[in-house]
């Protein structure tokens, strides 16, 4: 009986003996291609893993990467687990966020779309594909954070979001 084929790890970090401290860019590239309700992207994951291996070979940046995350709990779990917490003691000068796959504009939101989800109605929307309004909130709450009396020191971090989607409109009238 032969093994089944595995193939990447849905999230990885590019090696580094520092790990996430002291850098000049991080970046988190998103892939997803391999849809059970949309369309199959061949070249999504491709161009996130070009971004992952390009921030890599980097002087003082590293970069990690989602391949085909099947729903919103396992982005938002490496994105922020994995990605930002990691940062938050030590940020970057700055952040790059890569995301290609399937997205869906719905008002003023656009919403990448994970492998395993719907998006045929503003509540599938809502639930199972993550807003770019959301991923802007949580990049200004983990390390966009104001100068406090128990924070003194204000951190000052750029932010590149790159939303390299096929947006289309959402099959439910705007509100």
């Amino acid at each position: 009986m032969g093994k089944a084929a595995v193939g990447p790890p849905t999230f990885e970090a590019g090696a580094r003996a520092e790990g996430w401290r002291g850098l000049r860019l991080a970046a988190l590239c998103v892939g997803v291609g391999a849809y059970a309700k949309h369309a199959t992207l061949a070249n999504s994951v491709r161009d996130a893993e070009a971004v992952y291996r390009a921030v890599n070979a980097c002087a003082g940046c590293r970069a990690a990467i989602i391949r085909d995350p099947p729903d919103k709990k396992t982005i938002r779990t490496h994105l922020r687990r994995d990605f930002l917490d990691q940062l938050a003691d030590s940020p970057p000068e700055a952040v790059l966020i890569f995301i290609a796959g399937h997205g869906v504009q719905h008002g003023h939101h656009v919403y990448l779309v994970p492998t395993a989800a719907a998006s045929d109605d503003e509540t599938d929307l809502a639930e199972d594909c993550l807003s770019h309004l959301i991923l802007f909130e949580w990049l200004h709450k983990f390390l966009d954070v104001p100068a406090s009396a128990a924070q003194p020191k204000r951190f000052d971090v750029k932010f590149a979001v790159i939303l390299d989607v096929c947006r289309e409109p959402a099959a439910v009238p705007d509100a």
